[in-house]
């Protein structure tokens, strides 16, 4: 049963993404408790997939989705059922779950952090390969998380991951 939950999640969350794709999703950082603005991207700069299992990539639109440079993963993500998904938005209540992040940092600088990114560009978004040779390759991290979803009718939108003393969140803009 938990595998149908998680074949029809990444089928709500492939159709979430698709529909983004001719939208737009927006996103923002938490520096030392403070949340910036959201910064709308009409996918120019990034574009987001969905594996069968449910894990969400982000990549660049000049390089394969292989070629990813942030990814999510819910542990034992299972989808609400309507009654939960019901209770959650009467009472405006947050899914938590926890999870994993796997993100790009610069090989050059052994001293950036995933805040120092974070303050750049609002999102994980130093690439395997940069299209930048002068930055050189990035060196792979991979974090435990706390992944928080907004309560939702019938897809998410709002997502939340937090990692040590900094977050970003993604509107997946449906």
């Amino acid at each position: 049963m938990n595998t149908v939950f998680k074949i029809v999640f990444s089928t709500m969350l492939f159709i979430t993404c698709s529909f983004c794709c001719s939208a737009n999703i927006s996103y923002c950082a938490c520096i030392d408790g403070i949340w910036g603005e959201w910064q709308y991207d009409y996918l120019d700069s990034h574009r987001l997939y969905v594996t069968g299992n449910g894990d969400l990539i982000m990549y660049h639109p000049s390089f394969d989705r292989w070629n990813y440079y942030f990814r999510l993963t819910i542990d034992g993500f299972s989808i609400p059922s309507e009654s939960v998904r019901k209770q959650h938005l009467k009472s405006k209540t947050w899914y938590e779950y926890s999870g994993t992040i796997e993100y790009f940092l610069s090989s050059s600088d052994q001293t950036q952090t995933l805040k120092d990114v974070l303050k750049r560009s609002k999102i994980p978004s130093y690439f395997k390969e940069d299209p930048n040779p002068m930055l050189g390759p990035g060196r792979k991290v991979v974090s435990k998380c706390i992944i928080n979803i907004a309560p939702y009718e019938n897809n998410p939108r709002v997502i939340i991951i937090t990692v040590g003393d900094c977050a970003f969140g993604l509107d997946l803009g449906v």
